[in-house]
């Protein structure tokens, strides 16, 4: 049947060469599919009438991706792969390259093809969703020659590349060795060819290994058999029992052929419905369900579906409409065989033969390509015996997009990276990257790419949804975001969803400054207030203000004040002022603050001294000798130059009507604006002077000058006597003479006369006397010793004094009798006398005194002393006189 659909095709569909308008878009994708030739003649026996690039559109029912066929069967599918690997499956194959797939060193062979196709069943049941659940086993076709069980006909391989023993299954997911290669086809690529085609071993070794397996419900279990050739022994009775055994394990059992060496009648005994593929495009397309055969597909084609024929520069040279025709002739149309078909007669298009060529379907709105990919193959054409394929396409019904899930939480300022639970639409055609959303009315902000912040979008996928691509940034209004979304799959749209807010959290925004308050300069006394309305300044969405002024630079005299009022700003600028300094208000919201800083400069402008003015200098009246006075002229004088520094400083000169009563003198002095002037007057009075005299002030700036007087009175008073002269101390010897002392030389007194009194300390030492100016001092005869005398001037009201010692050394006086002894008469032979001594004679210096006695006649009178008595001694019968 296969062999005969195709020019039944061509004799039915009447392609045209025209060129299809511009303007549909087509993606397109890489498939390339190359035919080569060198096959047996038998093999070729329906492509020698080719020259034609054919296939069908079929409708992709569970849009899959690819045409569903009956090869797979069960709600949980286990699979037996029995592959054949004798010796002819060496020989080369045609159709497709697939290359050295078991890097047995012979590429494009049976084995290749056989490996390659059940590669593509693996890849269908991940395809189908079953890559986890599946589990397939593989039994190799072919004597052992070792392996698992030597010398056997067949072989059942271990699918597991890590796992110690034998492990007899496998998921088509599975990738133990993590080298990115499924376990199955990695175990596919490790078959090497053997010796045999035992039929009997390899479908009692698929029946052991069910059971092995636990592949416990038949209607799971599905065995796909392939084999180059016929059963050795050449008997169908050979493996009926194995046959059988397998048949009640297994409800799907499919068996194929490859090749032209394949007899399909031992084939059919295993699977009535057995067909033999004559390429590697068949197998692969009927394995991987991308190729129109007559059998296996439970998919419909689609009549009336416009395929084009582009060359290799891309510009359309034929198309065609996809039609029925009833292959077989049996008179009635099976949709999933001979519905949808198309085909490209090259030979007759007068189109080149050996040349590449796109094919490509034109999808009408409301349905989409489901295969291939981009809706195009690519196709290599090397003579008019080649096989150009059975090209299929796949196609659904588009089913407009829905939005399920539109809703975000965000706070003010935020941003919120969109995930599926936030943003979702589902299609069941379309993959996320294919859902493109569309934004509109959009307000409170923006949607940006996490990979490019900042940059606004209004466009993007569910699968950069779906791999957080994609932000939501508030703008930080007070308001929650509203947006319209729409999303699309390239054809069709949802309605529009508008976003529902689950929660909009507020924050307080800090206050800004909305209009900076410029700087301020002016002339002094030009301004004296100012107000400023705050509100204008400062702005703030959500949160009333207070404020707080702060100035800073200022001369701090009056200069400028400034205070809040309300929401104003008063500022007060003083009289005669000048200067500058900052300003800083700041508002607050009580949770952030903001300032706004400016500058106020008030230029000078000078003022006229006023020496008439006088402020702190009134007549001056002081008595006589009082002690210097200062005057501040920068006060004394009126000029708000020099106070408040806010013009011309003055200099000042002074002059006085007495110049004999004070001197005047002129210093500097730092004025309340700050610089030194010469404005400090100091009166030195004249000693002892008294009077009158007018004192002059004059202010000159430079520009201006002004006078001003005032009176100086100097009242006289009584002045103390003073010592002018001390008196020096006295030293005079025991019994001096009197010494007199000028008094008018000691004293002195500018306006009165004195009178003197005088006082010793001692009068035993000496004796004060005055007469006149004159102070007589006297010293008692033979007196010494110290004595201070003290002398007071007077003048009526006050006195002075002065102290002076006066010393009197002693002299040594000579004793003297003070009691002369009388004369002693006594008689003969008298008893000795004693006489007292210390009566008789005295020394008024108190010195003591030594005595001796010495008598003019021993014959008379003796004498001798002890201590102070004189004993007379009388010799013993004498008599006389003596001295």
């Amino acid at each position: 049947m296969l062999r005969n659909w195709i020019p039944r095709l061509h004799e039915m569909l009447k392609s045209s060469s025209r060129r299809h308008a511009r303007g549909r878009t087509r993606q397109r994708a890489a498939t390339r599919t190359r035919r080569t030739s060198g096959q047996p003649a038998e093999m070729l026996e329906s492509r020698a009438l080719l020259s034609a690039v054919s296939g069908a559109v079929f409708q992709d029912l569970d849009v899959n991706g690819f045409r569903n066929t009956d090869l797979i069967q069960g709600d949980e599918p286990d699979v037996i792969f029995i592959i054949d690997a004798s010796g002819s499956t060496g020989n080369p194959f045609t159709g497709m390259p697939v290359g050295d797939l078991n890097n047995d060193g012979d590429a494009d062979t049976i084995l290749d093809a056989e490996i390659a196709a059940f590669t593509a069943l693996n890849q269908q049941l991940i395809n189908q969703g079953v890559g986890d659940t599946a589990q397939v086993g593989i039994v190799m076709l072919a004597n052992a020659l070792g392996g698992l069980r030597p010398d056997a006909e067949s072989q059942v391989l271990d699918v597991d590349p890590l796992t110690s023993g034998i492990q007899l299954t496998a998921a088509p997911n599975a990738d133990k060795d993590s080298n990115g290669v499924p376990d199955i086809v990695q175990t596919l690529q490790s078959i090497q060819r053997q010796q045999r085609t035992a039929y009997k071993d390899a479908l009692g070794l698929a029946h052991q290994l069910t059971i092995d397996a636990g592949f416990n419900d038949p209607s799971d279990v599905n065995v796909i058999f392939v084999s180059d050739g016929i059963p050795f022994p050449n008997s169908q009775s050979d493996f009926a029992a194995e046959l059988a055994d397998l048949n009640a394990a297994a409800d799907n059992i499919r068996a194929f052929g490859v090749g032209g060496d394949t007899d399909l009648f031992y084939l059919k005994q295993i699977d009535p419905n057995a067909q033999i593929f004559n390429s590697t495009d068949e197998i692969v397309g009927v394995f991987g369900g991308i190729s129109p055969d007559l059998t296996i597909f439970t998919e419909p084609g689609i009549d009336g579906r416009t395929v084009e024929l582009l060359d290799a520069g891309g510009t359309v040279v034929a198309s065609t409409v996809t039609a029925s025709v009833d292959l077989d002739g049996s008179g009635d149309i099976n949709p999933n065989s001979e519905q949808g078909l198309y085909s490209f007669d090259l030979a007759a298009l007068g189109l080149s033969e050996t040349a590449d060529y796109t094919v490509q379907v034109v999808t009408p709105s409301g349905f989409r390509n489901t295969y291939p990919v981009g809706g195009i193959h690519e196709v290599t054409v090397n003579g008019p015996t080649d096989d150009r394929g059975l090209l299929s396409f796949g196609s659904a019904i588009n089913e407009p997009p829905v939005i399920n899930v539109n809703a975000i939480s965000i706070a003010e300022g935020g941003t919120v990276t969109l995930s599926p639970s936030q943003l979702a639409a589902h299609d069941p055609d379309n993959s996320p990257d294919e859902l493109t959303f569309a934004v509109s009315n959009l307000s409170g902000g923006q949607f940006e790419l996490t990979t490019n912040p900042g940059v606004a979008i209004t466009t993007f996928t569910q699968q950069q949804i779906n791999d957080g691509q994609v932000a939501f940034v508030h703008d930080g209004s007070e308001a929650g975001p509203t947006y319209d979304l729409v999303v699309s799959d390239g054809d069709l749209s949802s309605v529009s969803s508008s976003v529902a807010i689950g929660t909009f959290t507020t924050v307080n925004d800090a206050p800004i400054v909305a209009n900076p308050t410029g700087d301020i300069s002016f002339n002094e006394d030009d301004l004296f207030e100012q107000t400023i309305d705050l509100t204008t300044v400062f702005a703030d969405p959500d949160s009333s203000l207070t404020y707080h002024v702060s100035d800073s630079g200022f001369p701090q005299n009056g200069t400028f004040g400034a205070f809040i009022d309300g929401t104003d700003l008063k500022m007060i600028f003083g009289v005669d002022r000048a200067g500058s300094g900052t300003v800083t208000v700041t508002a607050n919201d009580g949770e952030f603050s903001i300032s706004d800083e400016f500058t106020v400069t008030i230029s000078p402008v000078n003022e006229a001294p006023d020496a008439g003015s006088v402020i702190g200098v009134e007549d001056i009246i002081l008595n006589e000798d009082a002690a210097d006075v200062a005057v501040d002229l920068t006060l004394a004088v009126f000029d708000p130059d020099t106070i408040y520094g806010s013009g011309l400083f003055p200099t000042y000169s002074v002059s006085s009507s007495n110049p004999s009563l004070a001197t005047l003198s002129l210093s500097d002095i730092a004025t309340n604006a700050g610089p030194n002037v010469n404005g400090l007057l100091t009166i030195d009075f004249a000693p002892d002077a008294n009077g009158t005299a007018t004192i002059t002030i004059t202010a000159d700036d430079g520009e201006f000058s002004d006078s001003s007087t005032f009176l100086v009175t100097v009242n006289a008073v009584n002045d103390a006597p003073i010592m002018a002269n001390p008196i020096a101390d006295v030293t005079v010897s025991e019994d001096a003479t009197d010494q007199v002392i000028d008094l008018s030389s000691v004293f002195a007194d500018i306006d009165s006369s004195l009178t003197f009194t005088a006082v010793s300390s001692d009068d035993s030492v000496v004796i004060t006397s005055l007469s006149g100016t004159g102070l007589t001092l006297s010293f008692p005869a033979n007196a010494n010793g110290t004595a201070t005398v003290t002398v007071t001037a007077n003048d009526g009201s006050l006195s002075v004094s002065d102290t002076f010692s006066v010393t009197v050394s002693a002299v040594n006086d000579a004793p003297a009798v003070a009691n002369p002894i009388g004369d002693v008469t006594v008689n003969e032979d008298a008893a000795d006398q004693v006489i007292d001594l210390s009566g008789v004679f005295a020394d008024v210096d108190g010195d003591s005194l030594i005595w001796s006695a010495v008598s003019s006649d021993g014959s008379v009178v003796t004498t001798s002393l002890s201590g102070t008595d004189l004993t007379l001694s009388f010799p013993a019968n004498a008599n006389g006189s003596a001295t």
